[in-house]
């Protein structure tokens, strides 16, 4: 099983089924001692199934520009954009 919604990385066997977040492209999230922070790479996962006993499952992540991230965000028709902003430059400016 695939979902998503957490923004984290995360694989987790329940019972005979393997339950897969694949990360966040555009919002990845972690949360430290510290608090949360929003990381500069999007995380996806690569998921091959040769059979039901044999599956891989490679995580990734590829970095980026947050200032760019940014300007895309402040560009985009997006509800709630100041607050996305925001939240981007509090947590990569500490």
């Amino acid at each position: 099983m695939v979902g998503g919604h957490s923004h984290e990385q995360m694989l987790r066997r329940y019972g005979d089924t393997l339950v897969i977040n694949p990360g966040s492209i555009g919002a990845p999230f972690r949360v430290a001692k510290s608090g949360p922070t929003r990381p500069a790479w999007a995380e996806y996962a690569v998921v091959e199934v040769q059979s039901r006993a044999r599956i891989t499952i490679d995580f990734r992540r590829t970095p980026f520009d947050v200032e760019q991230h940014i300007r895309a965000y402040a560009q985009s028709d997006m509800p709630h954009k100041h607050l996305w902003i925001k939240e981007w430059l509090d947590q990569n400016n500490e």
